[in-house]
C-alpha cells in the first residue's frame, strides 16, 4: 500500500472505532466470543496502546540513527491495565488523541524520512515505511475483528 494511503487509513480509523463501539451497551463491549478471546473493549484498549507505542517507535525512528526498537508483550499489556475493566468514554478520545500524534508526526515528515532505518529485537532492519505500513495493517486487522464482534455481540443477545 502506498504510505499516503496508509497515514489516510490511519487518520481515518478513530471515527471507524467510534461508529462501531458508540452504539453498543457496556455487556456488548464485555462480550468475549469464547474463552481466551477478547472482548470489544479490550481490542479497543490493545489499539489505544499499540498506537502510543508505534508513535514513539516513529518518533525514535524520525530522529535517531537506526533505532534498536524492543518488542511489546501485548498480552501482559492487556493483563497489567486489565483492558475489559476500561472505560470505553475515556479508552476512545485516548486512542483519538494518540492517533492524531501519529498522523501529525507522518504528515509533517519529509518524504525521505520514511526511509530512515530501525532495528526491530524480532523483525530486524526495516524501515519507517515498513512500521507505517503495518500499522496500517494492524487497523485493517482489528476493524474486521471489531464488526465480527459487534457482530457476535448483537448476535447472542447480550
Amino acid at each position: 500500500m502506498d504510505t499516503w494511503l496508509s497515514i489516510r487509513l490511519l487518520a481515518s480509523t478513530p471515527a471507524k472505532l467510534n461508529t462501531l463501539a458508540a452504539p453498543l451497551t457496556e455487556q456488548q463491549l464485555r462480550w468475549r466470543p469464547s474463552a481466551g478471546e477478547w472482548s470489544i473493549k479490550e481490542v479497543l484498549c490493545h489499539l489505544r496502546d499499540t498506537c502510543r507505542v508505534h508513535t514513539e517507535r516513529m518518533r525514535r525512528v524520525a530522529g535517531e540513527d537506526n533505532p534498536t526498537l524492543p518488542a511489546w508483550d501485548e498480552q501482559a499489556a492487556a493483563r497489567d491495565h486489565r483492558y475489559q475493566d476500561g472505560v470505553t468514554e475515556v479508552i476512545l478520545p485516548a486512542y483519538t488523541e494518540a492517533r492524531l500524534s501519529m498522523v501529525e508526526l507522518l504528515s509533517a515528515l519529509p518524504p525521505e524520512a520514511l526511509l530512515r532505518p530501525r532495528t526491530h529485537a524480532e523483525t530486524g532492519r526495516l524501515t519507517l515505511e515498513s512500521l507505517v505500513a503495518g500499522t496500517a495493517g494492524h487497523d485493517r486487522d482489528h476493524l474486521a475483528q471489531l464488526r465480527q464482534l459487534r457482530a457476535g455481540a448483537i448476535t447472542a443477545g447480550v
